[in-house]
Formats: structure tokens, sequence, C-alpha cells
């Protein structure tokens, strides 16, 4: 393989989007807002979709850290040797985080009543990831889809966000990384507190 194309491979490389965070959940929530189709038809440059697969991948890293945390610090009880992270958990997690309770309790009802997209819920890889970042730890079944609905309603809101104005004004839009980071930037102390790490001098997903 020639020089440039080694370099080309690893640059694309350290750009590539999040399986757990995939085109069908980001293509969904373009199309469709509350479960009925968009008026207008949006559409996402490659390098935003990226932004956005890695800020929802980062943020579950987060919400899993600060369950972990949770967890290794509760007395162990004699009678349950192992613990697992269980729903409950995830749900401190985002209080600590400052998740709006209104976007928590969306996404206990989304996992609970099952009205996620099982498709781009890739249940196995969120499991995986659940137990061995930071840690190998046993999860229960029912934390996936609590912390799947999570993260999609989170990337649901920067999206709304994001085309709010086009939509006020009857425009399509099409996402561009800047038009994250200002959307992130208008709701920082309110919904998109979260991505707060993502904005600001030096902050950025290097794409």
């Amino acid at each position: 393989m020639k020089k440039s194309s080694a370099a080309a491979a690893r640059k694309n490389k350290t750009k590539r989007a999040s399986s757990i965070i995939n085109r069908r959940l980001v293509r969904n929530l373009l199309r469709t807002r509350d479960g009925e189709p968009r008026t207008q038809k949006h559409a996402i440059t490659g390098e935003a979709y990226r932004a956005v697969s890695q800020m929802g991948h980062s943020i579950m890293k987060d919400l899993i850290s600060v369950a972990k945390r949770e967890l290794s610090a509760a007395p162990k009880a004699v009678s349950l040797p192992t613990r697992s992270i269980a729903a409950g958990h995830i749900v401190h997690a985002a209080n600590y985080l400052k998740v709006p309770p209104s976007l928590t309790n969306d996404a206990i009802n989304s996992a609970t009543q099952k009205t996620y997209d099982p498709t781009a819920c890739k249940a196995s890889n969120v499991r995986r990831m659940a137990q061995h970042h930071e840690g190998k730890t046993r999860v229960r079944k029912e934390t996936v889809p609590v912390l799947w609905c999570l993260v999609s309603r989170l990337i649901q809101e920067l999206i709304d966000e994001a085309v709010k104005d086009g939509e006020e004004k009857n425009r399509n839009i099409r996402l561009r990384p800047q038009i994250l980071y200002k959307a992130i930037e208008r709701k920082i102390g309110g919904s998109l507190s979260p991505f707060k790490k993502f904005v600001g001098p030096g902050q950025g997903l290097g794409l």
C-alpha cells in the first residue's frame, strides 16, 4: 500500500462512525418526529453523521461509567455476591449527567413499551459495551433497551433543535457539524447539557 493510501486509511479509521449510533437511527430521526413523518425532507452530511454517531457513543460510555461507579460504591449483600447493572443504575447516571427527567421518562416508556426500532438498536453491541467498558460487569436484560433509548432520545433532541430553524421557515436542512454545535450551544444549559463537552474552546471531535 502506498504511503498516501495508508495515511488516508488511518485518517478514515479515526473518523469512522459508531456502529451503535448508526445510520438507520439517524435517518429515522431526520424523517420522523414523535412517530409522525416530518413535513420537510432533511439530510445530513457524512461528516455531521459521524459527529452525531461519536457524540452518542461517547455519552453512552459516560452513562455506563457513572452506573459502574455507583454499582461499585454500593455495599454488596451477602446473598447477592454477583451484582449487575440494572436499568435503575442507568437512570441514576442520567440524573447525574443532568439529562432532563422528561427525556429520561420518554426513554423508559419507549423501552418498556417497545416502541423503539429493534433493528436500529444493535442490542448485542450495546450489551457488550455495557459489560466491558471500564471493567467487566454483568448487565441485566432490561438495562440494554433503557440505555439505548436514553441515548437515542438525546440524539433526537439534538436533531430536533438542529433542524428547528429550518422547520419554522418551512425549509429543508442539510445538517453539517457546525449546525449541530450551534444547536448544542443554544441549549447547553437545558435539554442538551449532556453534549456540553463537545463545544467550547479546544473541544469537538476532531472532524
